[in-house]
């Protein structure tokens, strides 16, 4: 399950996204030929993962992924920002909706959610 997860990170790493559509999961984005390649080699696990369970197994080790990749994507978004960031995105009742809205939402609106607590905090 490692794999996925430095798979799932890799992809976003590249500035790319995971899309599922019913069945299907596909790319958005243009990260390298072999990341397309290890997707489909391992499309049933990743699809198996994203929809599991988010709090174990290969769901919850996704979403940790997906987490890690995001504090990156703060990190990007505001480097002179980033302690003031921090601090309010650690506050007990921001963690709380953040969490929420992970469990319960997608990527994109988790990234929304967060990108709007890190606009709310500078």
């Amino acid at each position: 399950m490692v794999k996925l997860a430095n798979l799932v990170t890799e992809i976003y790493a590249n500035g790319a996204e995971l899309l599922i559509e019913g069945p299907r999961l596909g790319i958005k984005g243009n990260p390298p030929q072999r990341i397309y390649n290890e997707v489909e080699e391992h499309k049933k696990e990743l699809l198996e993962a994203l929809r599991g369970d988010p709090l174990s197994g290969p769901g919850r080790e996704i979403r940790e992924a997906l987490f890690r990749e995001a504090l990156r994507w703060i990190d990007r978004q505001a480097p002179a920002e980033v302690r003031k960031v921090t601090k309010a995105l650690c506050h007990p009742s921001t963690v709380e909706h953040l969490n929420n809205v992970w469990i319960d939402g997608t990527f994109d609106e988790f990234r929304a959610a967060l990108k709007k607590k890190m606009e709310a905090s500078v």
